[in-house]
């Protein structure tokens, strides 16, 4: 059993096994790109971390993040898919944004 271990975000930073050992230590740049260390341990079990910045989930095939619904691609630092929701911009910019009002336009 590994033990994950993040900052205030959610994003991983260390993985320790039962004895409180480190397995696995990841280190961030700016905008999510991630450093493994990785101990010699962990590495012949196959212990890997797909979890990344804030919860998003690396995909080894094309190298992004996965983060619900689009990925996210950390060495330019943005989104490559479109946002599912869109911006939504008539309904929270109107004139009178308390005549329609509900908790996702306040």
């Amino acid at each position: 059993m590994y033990y994950y271990h993040t900052d205030h975000l959610g994003t991983p930073q260390a993985l320790t096994d039962e004895q409180g050992q480190l397995a696995l230590e990841m280190d961030y740049q700016a905008w999510g790109q991630a450093r493994e260390v990785i101990a010699d341990a962990a590495s012949k079990a196959g212990i890997r971390n797909p979890f990344r910045f804030q919860g998003q989930y690396h995909d080894d095939e094309s190298g992004l993040h996965y983060n619900r619904y689009r990925y996210y691609d950390p060495d330019i630092g943005r989104f490559i898919s479109r946002d599912p929701i869109g911006l939504m911009v008539d309904s929270i910019f109107t004139a009178t944004p308390l005549i329609r009002q509900n908790g996702l336009t306040l």
